[in-house]
């Protein structure tokens, strides 16, 4: 999805995390755009150590911590909206 020099500018600005950051997301197995997001999620993932994906099986599309979840260090957190 992403193209590698979009990419190479996410390795450039993730290379300076210092915790573990995890996006987690619950979504139906049917949710029209599923295919789309885990494929976005997962190529700015890739692009540190740092990041990770948590994928929840659910209803629809949401989030157990607000509007973009993530984790810090396997501690909840949402970035503000």
């Amino acid at each position: 999805m992403l193209d590698s020099a979009i990419k190479e500018q996410l390795r450039t600005i993730f290379a300076a995390l210092e915790a573990n950051y995890t996006f987690d997301i619950t979504v139906s197995p049917q949710h029209e755009s599923r295919t789309e997001l885990l494929e976005l999620l997962n190529d700015v993932a890739s692009c540190s150590e740092k990041l990770s994906c948590r994928i929840n099986e659910g209803k629809g599309l949401v989030s157990p911590s607000g509007p973009f979840p993530m984790g810090m260090n396997s501690v909840p957190y949402c970035l503000p909206s």
